[in-house]
């Protein structure tokens, strides 16, 4: 059966109010997305931290619960990230990046490389 290259990260937190929200974000993505985070988050300034957010946002966001406070949904877009609180930003990217450079369990056993799993047997005459 092929792999499927899509991995998933759903970050959850609590609000000051109990409520739950929850971010939906794709952890395979090409590596030029990882390292032009990195490399944004790295660098100081505001401007360097909205880079990283919206390279963020058009690599690896899905989807989103979060809602403005008059109830209004947020888009889970560039824009939408955008418009996040600061420290929110930085909470999303942190416990991405935490986990986008994890590499999947590999398979229990080594890879037939398209062969038959078992070996073959010969067959022998009794007493040889």
């Amino acid at each position: 059966m092929p792999y499927t290259v899509q991995r998933k990260l759903t970050i959850r937190f609590e609000g000051a109010k109990g409520e739950q929200g929850e971010v939906e974000t794709r952890l395979d993505v090409p590596l030029k997305a990882i390292f032009a985070v990195q490399e944004t988050m790295q660098t100081q300034g505001e401007q360097s931290f909205g880079g990283a957010a919206k390279v963020f946002a058009e690599s690896a966001l899905l989807s989103w619960n979060l809602v403005e406070e008059g109830g209004a949904p947020i888009p889970a877009t560039p824009e939408g990230m955008a418009s996040l609180p600061v420290g929110l930003q930085a909470a999303i990217l942190a416990a991405w990046a935490k986990e986008v450079g994890n590499v999947p369990t590999p398979l229990a056993g080594p890879s037939a490389n398209g062969r038959s799993e078992r070996a073959p047997q010969e067959s022998r005459s009794p007493g040889s």
